[in-house]
C-alpha cells in the first residue's frame, strides 16, 4: 500500500544491529561455514512474513531477543558463498559463511487505523511493512544480508507490525516459522528464556543421495517445468504476466464445514486415512474443473522432514534442519466427471485418495523417494551454478498445491493470541495456498477458519463463478 508511505510521521530509521557469536549445541565449536546441500539451493526467493500485534513492543527488549535468536540461528547473520571444487572444473561447493554480520533492522511510524484493509492471510502486497533485501541477495559472494526486519508502529493505536524477510537459502516455511517462534519466545520470556535441546535448529546433515547426479532415465521420470532453471528475467516476466491477467480469490471455510466435507469424502472413500488437506486438494481441483479448467496434472509440495524412518539416507535431524526440506512432486490425475453431485463427490474422493496414495508411497519407499529427490537437487544446483531461478507459474493443464495448514503462524510475542494476525503475499494462477485463518476474538488455536487462496482470470466471470460454486458446496455439506 504505497499510499501509507505518505502517512509516515517520522523518517525511516535504519540500523545495523550487532550480533553475538553462535550459541547452538548443534553447531560444533569453531564452525565457520555451513554446507548447503544441492536440494536446498533456493537462493532466489524469500519466506516473507508480517506479524500484527495489538500493542507496542519494547525496542530494547526486542533487539535483545533478536541478538539471542541470531546466536541460535547464526546462519541468519551469515553470507551466501560458493567455492570451486579443486580438480573438478565447473563444479562448486555452496555454503553459508558464518560471518556474524549485523542484522539490518528498520523502524518507522505510520498514521493508520490498521495495517491491512482485510484480515486475509495472503495479501496482494506487504508494503510498506517489509524492507527488501538487496537485489544481489540471491547471488553468492556479494556480501548481501540474508535477513531483514522492519518494525512499524501504527498511530494512534500504537500497535506494532513486524515484517521479516527470511532468505529462502536459509530454509523453507517450516524453518521460517520456527525462527519467528524462537524470536517471539526470547522476547516474551526475556533473559530467562531457554530452549529445550530438541528445539534448537540444526544445520547438517541433509539427505544422502546414493546416486547423484541422477541418470538420464531418472531425470526423465521425475523432471518438471517448475524446477527447470530459468533466466531471472524470464521468471520475472512470467510472474508479471500472470499478475496482469489473473486476480486472487480467497475462499474461507469454517472448521465445521471442513469437518463435514472430510467426513463426507472419507465415508465415500471407505477409509479413515485421508487428511483434511487431501480432501481440500480434491475439492479445489473439482472446483476448478467445474468452472471451466481442464486440469490433467497436480504438482504437490511435499514436506519430507518426517519421512524415511530409519533409512540412512534420511538423518533424524531433518525435523529441525534449517534448510529447504520440501520439494514439488508432479503426478497425473484422473479425468474429470460430470457436474452431478454424486459424481462430483466421487471425483473429490478419487483425487483425495490419489494424493494420499502418492504421499504414502513417498513415505514408505525411501529408496524411490531418494531417486525422486535427486532430480530437484540436480535442477536446483544447476540453477545456482548458472545464477538462474525457478518459475512457479503452472501451464494450463496443471495445478500446484502448497499447504501451510499444519503450521500455526499465530506468533504472538506475549500478546493475546486472539488479537494477533499473520500475513504473507504471493498468489498466482492455478496455485493453491492453504493457511489457518487469522483468529477472531475468543477463538483458540485449532478453531480458526481455513483459507484457500489462488488466482483466476481477470475481467470476466471466473471469480464470481468460483465463489458461487464454493458457496453452494458449503451449504450442501452442512445439510448432509
Amino acid at each position: 500500500m504505497p499510499e501509507l508511505l505518505d502517512r509516515l510521521t517520522t523518517p525511516i530509521e535504519d540500523i545495523l544491529l550487532p550480533v553475538a557469536g553462535p550459541d547452538n549445541p548443534n553447531l560444533p565449536a569453531g564452525t565457520t561455514s555451513l554446507p548447503i546441500h544441492p536440494i536446498s539451493l533456493w537462493p532466489i526467493g524469500t519466506v516473507t512474513s508480517v506479524l500484527c500485534l495489538p500493542g507496542e513492543i519494547d525496542r530494547e527488549r526486542f533487539e535483545a531477543a533478536l541478538k539471542r535468536v541470531t546466536a541460535v540461528w547464526p546462519n541468519t547473520a551469515g553470507r551466501y558463498s560458493r567455492a570451486a571444487r579443486e580438480g573438478n572444473p565447473g563444479e562448486w561447493d555452496f555454503s553459508i559463511r558464518l560471518t556474524g554480520s549485523p542484522i539490518p533492522v528498520s523502524y518507522q511510524t505510520i498514521q493508520a487505523d490498521a495495517a491491512f484493509p482485510t484480515s486475509t492471510v495472503v495479501q496482494p502486497s506487504l508494503d510498506p511493512y517489509t524492507s527488501a533485501l538487496p537485489p544481489s541477495f540471491g547471488k553468492p559472494d556479494t556480501d548481501s544480508p540474508l535477513l531483514s526486519i522492519r518494525v512499524t508502529t501504527l498511530l494512534p493505536s500504537r500497535s506494532t507490525v513486524i515484517g521479516v524477510i527470511f532468505g529462502h537459502i536459509l530454509g523453507d516455511g517450516s524453518s521460517g516459522n520456527l525462527y519467528l517462534s524462537h524470536l517471539s519466545h526470547f522476547y516474551e520470556h526475556g533473559p530467562e528464556a531457554v530452549l529445550e535441546p530438541s528445539e534448537y535448529p540444526s544445520f547438517f546433515p541433509h539427505i544422502d543421495l546414493p546416486v547423484y547426479p541422477p541418470p538420464a532415465e531418472v531425470l526423465a521420470e521425475y523432471d518438471s517445468g517448475q524446477i527447470r532453471p530459468r533466466e531471472i528475467s524470464e521468471m520475472m516476466a512470467g510472474y508479471g504476466g500472470a499478475a496482469e491477467k489473473y486476480e486472487a480469490v480467497t475462499l474461507t471455510l469454517r472448521r465445521a464445514e471442513l469437518r463435514a466435507l472430510h467426513s463426507l469424502i472419507s465415508d465415500r472413500a471407505g477409509e479413515s486415512r485421508l487428511s483434511e488437506q487431501d480432501v481440500l486438494s480434491g475439492w479445489w481441483l473439482s472446483l476448478l474443473r467445474r468452472t471451466g479448467e481442464n486440469i490433467e496434472k497436480m504438482v504437490y509440495t511435499v514436506n519430507y522432514r518426517g519421512m524415511g524412518g530409519t533409512h540412512p539416507g534420511f538423518p533424524p535431524n531433518l525435523r529441525t534442519l534449517s534448510a529447504n526440506v520440501a520439494q514439488m512432486r508432479c503426478f497425473p490425475l484422473g479425468p474429470a466427471t460430470s457436474s452431478e453431485t454424486r459424481e462430483e463427490l466421487e471425483q473429490i474422493s478419487a483425487t483425495a485418495r490419489l494424493v494420499r496414495d502418492r504421499l504414502l508411497e513417498i513415505r514408505h519407499n525411501p529408496e524411490s523417494t531418494l531417486r525422486w529427490l535427486s532430480v530437484p537437487a540436480y535442477r536446483l544446483e544447476q540453477a545456482a551454478i548458472e545464477i538462474k531461478a525457478q518459475m512457479l507459474v503452472p501451464p494450463e493443464d496443471e495445478v500446484m498445491v502448497n499447504s501451510n495448514l499444519r503450521y500455526d503462524w499465530n506468533i504472538a510475542f506475549g500478546f493475546p493470541e486472539d488479537q494477533t494476525a499473520y500475513h504473507t503475499t504471493f498468489s498466482t494462477v492455478r496455485f493453491l495456498r492453504v493457511f489457518q485463518a487469522n483468529p477472531k476474538r475468543g477463538e483458540r488455536r485449532g478453531e480458526t477458519d481455513v483459507e484457500l487462496t489462488f488466482s483466476v482470470a481477470k475481467g470476466g466471470e471466473a471469480k464470481a463463478a468460483v465463489e458461487r460454486v464454493a458457496e453452494a458446496d458449503r451449504a450442501r455439506w452442512m445439510k448432509v
